[in-house]
């Protein structure tokens, strides 16, 4: 393995991410000591098993805590994770505007009336 993380192609990451903490000399049971992570977390985030991280915040934080322990200065296994991991945003739907009170009254009164319904030119 090269020196640095940060000079490996993203796809290569997960699978040199145990080969570059070892080079530093750092265990997984000091990285948890540290930052508090469980093992298994640790162990998942090295395997790129991020499906097995708790989710939300908690899995950007326990990416961000592990890459600081060792030392990826280059945010290489953030950028991994956001780029292969993380869904695209999606565009918002915007739900259909709710009925004008006035329009719901005229249709109410039409069916009270037994009148076939208006078609409507103007927006509710």
């Amino acid at each position: 393995m090269a020196g640095n993380v940060a000079t490996h192609r993203i796809e290569l990451l997960p699978r040199d991410l145990i080969e570059w903490r070892k080079a530093k000399g750092i265990s997984l049971p000091q990285i948890a000591e540290t930052t508090k992570i469980s093992l298994r977390y640790l162990e998942a985030i090295e395997r790129g098993a991020f499906d097995k991280l708790p989710g939300g915040v908690y899995t950007a934080n326990y990416i961000h805590q592990y890459a600081r322990a060792v030392d990826d200065a280059n945010n290489a296994l953030w950028d991994y994770y956001r780029n292969v991991f993380v869904p695209k945003e999606v565009p918002p739907v915007f739900p259909p505007e709710p009925e004008s009170r006035m329009c719901r009254l005229r249709k109410r009164a039409r069916s009270f009336l037994g009148l076939a319904p208006k078609p409507s030119i103007l927006p509710h």
